[in-house]
């Protein structure tokens, strides 16, 4: 099982960097044979050295077929890959609907807030029994674990996530701070790389640097699944649905 700031997850050996992806559906009862592409994502990954100790920052921008703009900014520590910080806004949305959030993580505590345009701030603050990372970070995972590619191996992998929770006495949508293990498995070797899985999302890694090469996330809440793919191969949006 792998703890938050042991040695079996070596962040050094994420490297910076700056990749496209495309998004595109698969088919599936909801859409029939059409393979939509709904997203374009730019993906960045840079040191930031301070007096104290070095940061992994990712900068996700993400603009989606309906004309939303999303940006996700998180901070890393270096070596461990533990979080210390994120923020997503809703930077344009065809609504005109502004919304922050941001988790905020210390070891075993961690705090989460959502302002929506001129609405009354949301807040959570939650200690947990162990320190989690934050969901969102598998594919760094999957990069900065070598034990997970030994024979037999089996990683379970503490993680830290927003849930929905019921209807408050105001009408308003309830949430809370939820932290539980997942399983990391790679299933074996394919033509597009080694495959991993972790928590039902699928991704296709190089066999030498373990670098996610695309990922598939299942189909939810009525959607279908969603495969991201480098976007200088995405010739078509038929690519790859052969193999699928």
């Amino acid at each position: 099982m792998v703890t938050v700031g042991d040695t079996i997850v070596v962040g050094r050996l994420v490297k910076p960097h700056t990749r496209k992806y495309t998004g595109y559906y698969l088919p599936c009862p909801y859409t029939g044979d059409s393979t939509e592409r709904f997203a374009a994502i730019e993906d960045r990954l840079d040191l930031i050295s301070r007096s104290t100790d070095t940061l992994l920052r990712r900068i996700r921008e993400s603009t989606y077929s309906d004309g939303r703009v999303v940006l996700d900014t998180v901070l890393y520590d270096r070596a461990t890959l533990a979080p210390r910080a994120q923020r997503w806004h809703l930077e344009r949305s065809p609504e005109g609907v502004s919304l922050a959030t941001g988790f905020d993580v210390r070891g075993r505590r961690v705090s989460w807030f959502s302002e929506e345009g001129t609405e009354s701030h949301q807040g959570l603050d939650t200690t947990f029994a162990d320190a989690p990372f934050l969901v969102g970070t598998e594919d760094l995972l999957v990069q900065a674990i070598p034990v997970l590619y030994k024979p037999n191996a089996l990683v379970s992998l503490p993680m830290a996530d927003l849930r929905r929770g019921g209807i408050d006495t105001t009408g308003r949508l309830t949430y809370y701070l939820a932290f539980y293990h997942v399983a990391a498995d790679v299933l074996g070797s394919e033509p597009r790389g080694l495959h991993v899985e972790i928590a039902h999302v699928d991704f296709w890694v190089d066999p030498h640097t373990h670098e996610v090469l695309e990922w598939q996330e299942p189909a939810d809440e009525g959607t279908c699944p969603a495969r991201y793919i480098p976007m200088e191969t995405m010739t078509s949006f038929r690519v790859g649905l052969t193999s699928a």
